[in-house]
């Protein structure tokens, strides 16, 4: 299945949420210094690097989890996120929630894919560097990793 495929949100409400986030591309293109990194970085994004997706997982039992976790008060706060990527208006709301840690917290798994899952226009964009921000800014909606 192709990353852009995948279930953006599902809450079973009594158990879990899980969240999918993406990763757009980490590699030589967009990290100075790729090839002097420690090894333990291309071990995790390959040596030429990989767009990576996740599902986070919100439950109850999770290690860290706050003391008023619901899956549903994590379910508002990714699906408040999402709809705030359109509608800028809700941003503060979603930054309150964050602050709140309404979602509570969670754990999962990255998936590498390999730049191939681009088209060969964006291949060569990523490739040379263009357009992908490594600033981590919450509504910079370039940057290499997206907030989930």
């Amino acid at each position: 299945m192709h990353p852009r495929q995948t279930l953006d949100l599902l809450c079973v409400a009594d158990l879990g949420t899980w969240v999918s986030g993406k990763i757009t591309f980490i590699g030589p293109a967009t990290v100075r210094g790729w090839t002097t990194l420690d090894p333990l970085i291309h071990s995790q994004y390959g040596l030429e690097g990989s767009a990576q997706s996740i599902y986070v997982r919100h439950t109850s039992s999770h290690r860290s989890q706050t003391e008023y976790f619901t899956p549903v008060g994590a379910l508002i706060s990714n699906l408040s996120r999402r709809f705030a990527w359109e509608n800028p208006a809700l941003r503060d709301l979603v930054d309150y929630y964050q602050a709140t840690e309404i979602g509570g917290t969670g754990e999962g798994d990255f998936r590498q894919w390999p730049i191939s899952i681009y088209s060969e226009n964006v291949q060569r964009r990523i490739q040379g560097g263009i357009g992908l921000s490594s600033k981590i800014t919450t509504w910079d909606e370039w940057q290499v990793a997206y907030n989930f």
